[in-house]
């Protein structure tokens, strides 16, 4: 018989039976855990048993630890849910400290786990109601952030509960002089770079890592704030284990569990010998994901892949019950029979939630001759990005995402996982003349086999038909059924001539580095396949976003201004069904100052396709240049929901809910920036845009010296780009650099940056305004 805390040995007894606390008379000892002695007590008001913890009296007299046993009582009281253990009283008497809670009969999850690991029903069942009592505890502002089988209750009568509150955080506003982050829509404490432990249970006294090693997430373990999504990889882990019978990431001593956590990725569920559905793993994998921005945001979330949609609002499972039986109809329906691994006890009506087939495609290797063919590999892995995006009911991964992993030579599950995707498709190219050799292969992400190989040769002018057929191929590959690529809806060839399309291939190239140096020879390849095919939309699309940009970015002049106009002008006339027409035309629009007109644009393009990114990115820019704050910010929100692997526009969204008061929600953006652009700049160590705009995160999220040295990378790697040295402005004026900061902004502005209506609403230089040189710069 067990009780909340987490109970693991019978102690000593420090309080005989007959002791009373208050109302309550301790009756026997049950158990201590790292946070106190546990009791079985008799309520003498209300006639009934409850438990009873008190904290030992060798450490009643640490401040620290009479803190966090309060703690605990607030945490665990705040809420109540039949998947959370209840809290009844706290009291003190004679110098002792107690809490009282209900009294559970069963037995942990780890006494479940010591007898081996459990059907994948049982899991499951678990899983979702350890779940929900996670959403009502996160929904209140509480993070548990020591998930662990111990710390996990199974009554008899078939319910789960969570016990031990003793590392919670209860998420309480902070002093304005605190360096905070944020969790749940309220500051904690962030202790500055905290070392790394190597006992069993981490305690949390400052600088210290909080939760117990082989459960911690990676964000733990390297001493930074736990928010829900560390309660979710810490039930990850506890899945694992359900399913396996061992932590994935446990080693020999605490050091290597921890870098196991951060480094290494546990054994596929597939090769566990136990035959278990796809969706399952990929449950798991989006748990234990090591960036958080790649989990689970929520547990309701959870919920909705394990229940389905409905059932993750609802009060529970149906068909729940204690009784013996195999998988209900709902699961055998979904594919989770007992030959699916899922007989056992307990009738669990689990189902997962039917996922979209997702691919990958990456950025193809050049194996011509002369290995001079870089963009045309490129422009070919991108043209069937798009092509297969137009497939109703495939996912499809962006090329900003896919083309990350460039060259990577290494596992292709890895990939995968990298990128919340079932299958990834590789490939080579060999131009030689006229001639091309395509070579491809689908892989199962799961699995790491293939699915699916294919060899294509073909003249060069039937590069727009191979590129149809490959994507056809690819979605029967995907789904096994495929009626055929709807032709009506399938754009028709941009251009009749391949020497333009390799132009605009090159110009693409160019275009995505985005530097001014760049964006001129971006225009030049644009302006060249215009030349050669004068109907070529795609391409004065380009020219003019070019133009526009370095306009708007780089004081380009009038000239350019009038070359965006003119060639946006021409790309709508030749394409107005696109919406990267619509979105060029409006870019051109903004940037001249027609808000109005451009609005007109962007909308038209987002009606077109209500994920086109570029049209909800530069949209909420305009807005925010407009002062219209709110409507920027819910554009750079559904900015982020079109391009999740994209950086620039949580930033930004930490920026306009700035301005706007929202500093709860503008630290939740700004924070899942963070995580996204540290994957970035692993994979893209020369990018210094994302260095600038992930050095603004740091330092408001109170991580000054952090982004300060973010901030100095980008400089030394563009040093003379007036865009690049604006933002570092922001870093220093964050950071308190007053001086500094205006030194860099008088230096982005005589270096051609000049978004004047931009610098006037940019909260990051709030603490300027007021200074004769910042007003002087607002004047000129």
């Amino acid at each position: 018989m067990q009780v909340g805390g987490s109970a693991t040995r019978i102690p000593p007894m420090t309080l005989p039976p007959g002791t009373r606390l208050g109302p309550y008379e301790i009756v026997a000892a049950l158990g201590a855990g790292g946070m106190g002695e546990v009791y079985r007590a008799r309520d003498a008001r209300l006639a009934r048993e409850v438990a009873l913890k008190v904290l030992p009296s060798e450490v009643a007299t640490s401040p620290d630890r009479l803190r966090r046993f309060e703690q605990e009582a607030r945490a665990a009281s705040a809420i109540s849910h039949p998947n959370l253990l209840t809290v009844f009283d706290i009291g003190e008497q004679d110098g002792v400290r107690f809490l009282v809670t209900e009294l559970l009969e069963g037995e942990t999850l780890r006494d479940l786990l010591e007898r081996g690991p459990t059907s994948a029903a049982k899991a499951l069942e678990l899983t979702a109601q350890f779940a929900r009592g996670l959403a009502a505890a996160h929904e209140r502002g509480i993070v548990h952030r020591d998930l662990k089988p111990e710390n996990l209750f199974l009554t008899r009568d078939g319910h789960a509960k969570i016990l031990d509150f003793g590392l919670a955080k209860v998420l309480e506003p902070t002093a304005p002089q605190e360096l905070a982050t944020q969790v749940g829509g309220f500051p904690t404490r962030h202790p500055p770079h905290p070392p790394h432990p190597l006992d069993a249970r981490q305690e949390t006294a400052p600088g210290q890592v909080f939760g117990t090693v082989a459960y911690m997430s990676p964000e733990q373990v390297r001493g930074r704030p736990a928010d829900a999504r560390s309660d979710l990889f810490s039930l990850g882990v506890v899945l694992l284990e359900m399913l396996t019978g061992r932590p994935p990431f446990r080693r020999d001593s605490a050091a290597e569990t921890m870098a196991a956590i951060l480094k290494e990725e546990p054994p596929r569920l597939s090769t566990s010998g136990v035959q278990l559905p796809p969706a399952l793993e990929r449950v798991v994998r989006r748990l234990i994901a090591k960036v958080p921005a790649e989990r689970y945001p929520t547990a309701r979330a959870l919920l909705a892949d394990l229940e389905g949609p409905a059932a993750a609002h609802g009060s529970g499972i149906s068909g729940i019950s204690g009784g013996a039986g195999g998988a209900s109809a709902a699961s055998r329906s979904a594919g989770f029979g007992s030959s699916a691994g899922f007989a056992g006890s307990g009738s669990s009506g689990i189902r997962l939630a039917a996922a979209p087939p997702s691919i990958a495609v990456l950025p193809f290797a050049d194996m011509s001759p002369a290995r001079d063919q870089d963009y045309f590999c490129e422009g070919m892995a991108e043209e069937l990005i798009h092509a297969l995006a137009r497939l109703p009911g495939l996912r499809v991964a962006s090329r900003t995402a896919a083309f990350q992993f460039k060259g990577h030579a290494g596992d292709m599950r890895a990939v995968g996982d990298r990128l919340g995707v079932e299958s990834v498709l590789e490939g080579s190219v060999r131009k030689a003349g006229e001639r091309l050799r395509i070579t491809l292969q689908l892989v199962d992400v799961a699995s790491g086999y293939q699915q699916w190989t294919g060899r294509y040769d073909r003249d060069l002018a039937d590069v727009f038909a191979v590129q149809e057929e490959i994507a056809v191929a690819v979605a029967q590959a995907l789904r096994g059924v495929l009626a055929e690529i709807e032709r009506k809806a399938s754009a028709p060839a941009p251009t009749h001539s391949v020497e333009a399309y390799e132009c605009y291939l090159r110009g693409r190239q160019f275009f995505s580095r985005f530097d001014r140096r760049s964006l001129h020879l971006a225009r030049e390849m644009f302006r060249r396949a215009a030349e050669i095919d004068s109907d070529y939309a795609l391409a004065y699309a380009g020219v003019a976003d070019c133009a526009a940009f370095l306009f708007g970015m780089w004081r380009g002049g009038e000239a350019a201004l009038a070359e965006a106009d003119t060639a946006s002008r021409r790309a709508l006339e030749l394409a107005p069904g696109l919406a990267s027409t619509h979105a060029s035309r409006a870019l051109a629009l903004f940037l001249d100052g027609s808000f109005d007109d451009a609005a007109v644009e962007f909308e038209v393009a987002l009606r077109l396709d209500p994920l086109q990114f570029e049209a909800l990115y530069f949209y909420a820019r305009m807005r925010f240049e407009q002062g219209q704050v709110e409507e920027a910010a819910a554009l750079f929100e559904r900015a982020m929901g079109a391009r999740p692997e994209d950086y620039q526009a949580p930033v930004l969204l930490g920026m306009a809910r700035r301005a706007l008061g929202q500093e709860a929600g503008s630290l939740e953006a700004l924070r899942r920036g963070l995580d996204v652009v540290s994957r970035h700049v692993e994979l893209n160590p020369d990018d210094a845009r994302a260095y600038y705009l992930g050095g603004l995160a740091c330092v408001r999220l109170g991580e000054r010296e952090r982004g300060l040295e973010w901030g100095a990378r980008a400089l030394e790697l563009e040093p003379e780009e007036p865009i690049v040295i604006y933002n570092v402005a922001g870093i220093y004026a964050l950071a308190g650099e007053s001086d500094r900061a205006l030194d860099c902004l008088e230096l982005a502005m005589a270096g051609g940056w000049g978004r004047k209506d931009w610098l006037a609403q940019d909260s990051d230089f709030e603490t300027l305004r007021a200074q004769p040189r910042f007003q002087a710069l607002i004047a000129s």
